[in-house]
Order: structure tokens, then sequence, then C-alpha cells
């Protein structure tokens, strides 16, 4: 037996944790591109002279934000720490709201274009602002995530390092 004995160590190197499959990769790259090109149509949008559709809406600068929103939702969903390839009633949530963001996009698309859309004006108008909603709701918590996460970097690698050295 081990009486007396100290029991063995694994000292076998474990190989690196993989952060994401070669798909969430390239999903997060789309993701990320759309995010970026979103908010270069939303800029070259509000740069020119722009109309209003029938929704209260400028259709180039509603396409853009929908696009980062969508580009947004997708890097959420791909990014394992953020919930993996299966992220459970969250990841149906930014499913679901993502599908809303896109039926409001070809709404105001087709209207843009002159072509009737066949809902009910009400309807159409609803799913508008839902996904305005959706849009407004996603691209703010983006903003949240991202000052938060700069704010901890910060924090991390400048005011601790600081703080601890100013402390001895």
């Amino acid at each position: 037996m081990n009486e007396g004995r100290a029991a063995s160590s694994d000292t076998t190197v474990k190989p690196p944790i993989l952060l994401a499959t070669p798909t969430d990769e390239v999903v997060i790259r789309v993701g990320l591109a759309s995010l970026v090109l979103g908010f270069i149509l939303v800029l070259a949008a509000y740069a020119t002279p722009r109309s209003v559709d029938a929704y209260g809406v400028s259709p180039e600068a509603f396409t853009g934000l929908a696009a980062a929103c969508l580009g947004w939702f997708a890097v959420v969903l791909a990014h394992p720490s953020w919930g993996g390839p299966r992220p459970g009633r969250v990841g149906w949530l930014f499913v679901g709201t993502g599908i809303v963001v896109a039926v409001a996009v070809v709404i105001v698309a087709l209207d843009d274009f002159g072509a009737p859309a066949d809902l009910a004006p009400g309807l159409a108008g609803l799913i508008v602002s839902s996904g305005r909603a959706v849009i407004i709701g996603g691209l703010t918590w983006a903003f949240i995530v991202v000052v938060f996460a700069g704010l901890g970097f910060l924090w991390r690698n400048i005011l601790a390092a600081g703080a601890d050295r100013w402390i001895r």
C-alpha cells in the first residue's frame, strides 16, 4: 500500500484550452467584420443627405446599425467565454432578436425600394419598432461590455500595477 509515501503527482503536460473551434473563429471574424462595416455604413449614411422612410428611419443607417448589431450577436454566440456554441436559453434570446432585426431590415429595405410589404401596416410598424429597440439594446450592451472590458484592462495593467509600486 502507499502508507507513509506521498501520492504520485501528475506531471503530464496538458494541452492548452482552445478558445474556439475553427468554425467559431470564422463566425467571430465575420461578426467583427459585420460590426465594423455596419458602423462604416452608418457613418456614410449620416455623411450624405439622407431620406427618412415611412417608418421614420433612414434605411441606410438602419441597415448599418442592424449589421453592427447582428455582428455583435454572432460574436457573442460564437465566443466560448460568452456562451460557446450551445449557449442555452440566452442563445435562443439572441437568435430570436436577430430574427426580429433581420425581418425589420427586410421591411425597411422593401419600403425603401418602393415594393409593398405584404404585412399589415400596423404589424410592419411593430416589427420595425421592435427591431429598432433590439438594435438600440444590443448596441448599448456592446458599448457597456467594451467600456467595462477597457476599464478592467486599464485597472489590471496600469492602475493596479502603479498602485502596487506606490504602496511598496
